[in-house]
Parts: structure tokens; sequence; C-alpha cells
């Protein structure tokens, strides 16, 4: 039942590599700041760095139209516009907003937010940097990097991934799970996550036909 399960996170999805996003499905992809911190969802990419002063949101919005979208925005979180401009991101056509997000119960905790809305492939992509005003200066030029740098992505090399997967494995002889997986050619940094996933410890012992489960990539 479990053979040809995906493990893992599934790169199809998005995934990051040498501080790039890259999502293969929709095609598009952008820069990563060194260091922070990046959460995948189905709904929205969530990067901040690791003190936790500011963060980053990467979302699709429902609309159809940039200003559309910039309004329900605008709408929905009660901005404070301080600043708009219509601009083009890698020849995309974008907004870019900068507003102040009011806290009516503890002004001391409002922030300020930087936005900026893309139009690709008649969808409409939403960056969102988020962070108090005492601290927005220090944090905007990286906000910025990432959001002018969103760019469609054509590279076969990083659109053509695919996920690890399950497989099971008929051991041929009595042996150990540690060289039962080394058989099949389990890299040694893997072997503890391998034996926890067969619920084992590498130095139990396997008899011939013990069925054993090992990753490996998927096959299109």
């Amino acid at each position: 039942l479990i053979e040809g399960m995906i493990y893992g996170e599934d790169p199809r999805q998005g995934y990051v590599e040498n501080n790039n996003f890259y999502h293969p499905e929709l095609k598009f992809q952008f820069p990563i700041p060194r260091n922070w911190r990046t959460v995948n969802s189905p709904s929205q990419v969530q990067i901040a760095p690791q003190n936790g002063q500011a963060m980053m949101v990467f979302t699709l919005s429902s609309q159809k139209t940039l200003q559309a979208a910039a309004s329900e925005i605008v709408k929905n979180y009660n901005l404070q516009v301080r600043d708009t401009r219509n601009e083009r991101v890698n020849g995309l056509p974008a907004i870019a907003m900068l507003a102040d997000v009011p806290n009516q119960q503890n002004p001391n905790a409002a922030l300020r937010l930087q936005t900026y809305l893309i139009d690709y492939n008649n969808l409409i992509y939403i960056f969102h940097g988020i962070a108090p005003p005492a601290e927005f200066n220090q944090f905007q030029s990286y906000f910025t990097n990432t959001m002018r740098n969103f760019a469609p992505l054509s590279d076969p090399s990083k659109i053509n991934v695919q996920p690890n997967v399950i497989n099971i494995k008929t051991v041929n002889q009595n042996t150990t799970l540690a060289r039962a997986l080394q058989q099949y050619n389990m890299p040694s940094d893997k072997m503890n996550e391998l034996a926890i996933l067969n619920g084992m410890e590498l130095s139990n012992q396997l008899r011939a036909g013990a069925k054993i489960k090992i990753i490996t990539k998927q096959i299109k």
C-alpha cells in the first residue's frame, strides 16, 4: 500500500535551493535572503530571519486584476497607505505599496508593510514584507530584493525535479538492516533516518525474505 508513496516534501510544490525558491508546477522563482528560514505550505510561503523581527509572506490573490487585489488588501487589513505605484518586475506588470497596519488596541504594536502584487500567467501573486516601524528600514532592502527579483522559471534542471518515494525491497539473505540498506546504495547520512522509517535499529538482524523500506527518487 505504501509502495511509491511520496516521502518528505514534494519539490513539485516548491523548494529552496541555494537561497532561491523554485516552483516547478507554476514556473516561477525568487531569491531568499541568506540565513532566513522558509516554511512552505499549500496556501503561502513564510520567510523570516532567525531573530524573528520581520517576516515575508508570499501568497496568491483570489482577484483577477492587480488593482482589485490591491484594493482588497487595503480594505481587509485597514491599511493606511503611504505610497503606491505601478512597476514592472522582470517585465511583469506589478503594483508596489508601502503602508502602515494600525493596531487599535495597542498603537505601539502597529506594523509597517511593503507589498508587491505581480501579474504572471493570469494569476496575481502577492508579497508582503512586515516589520515594526522602528526596525522596518533595516529589513526593507531584503524585502525589495526578493520581491523585485520574482521571475519566470524556465530552467529544465529546476523544473524537472522529482520527489523522494518509498520503495519496498525484499532481503535476499540473512543480514543486518545496516548491510541491507548499504546493498541498496542508501547514503550513509540517511541510515539512522531509514532505521526509524523501518521501525528498527541498524544492528537488527533480518532473515532472507524480510521486507524493508528504502527511499528513491520518483521516476517520471
